[in-house]
């Protein structure tokens, strides 16, 4: 009678492993997935962050314009072209922190123009 319940559960502890298994095939992908989906997002939300920042500088500029930079991560290096140059920086904060979250590069034009690039390394 004993040896019946330790096969019972030894056939039982199988099973449980076996779908477990199998749920985990399934969900380990979707999960990969929805992370990946969660990068690109936040990448979109950041460009468009920092492209209307530099907008909404250059409205403020005199000049119009920006001292040409990049591929860059430091925001501080993105002026504009005025005697006393405005800082992307002052324009790029969210109830005091940085709007920049991601690992992508940013390359500045002087038209305005914002460019992000995620796949370059140092």
């Amino acid at each position: 009678m004993k040896r019946k319940r330790k096969i019972a559960f030894i056939i039982e502890a199988v099973v449980v492993f076996v779908l477990i298994a199998v749920l985990a095939s399934i969900a380990v992908p979707q999960i990969g997935q929805m992370i990946k989906n969660d990068q690109e997002e936040l990448r979109a939300r950041e460009l468009a962050d920092i492209q209307g920042a530099v907008a909404e500088m250059m409205a403020d500029s005199p000049s119009g314009t920006l001292q040409p930079i990049g591929p860059t991560r430091d925001m501080g290096q993105v002026k504009t072209n005025d005697a006393t140059p405005l800082v992307l920086t002052d324009y790029l904060r969210d109830n005091g922190d940085f709007v920049i979250k991601s690992d992508c590069y940013y390359t500045f034009f002087s038209d305005g123009i914002v460019t992000q690039d995620c796949s370059y390394t140092d």
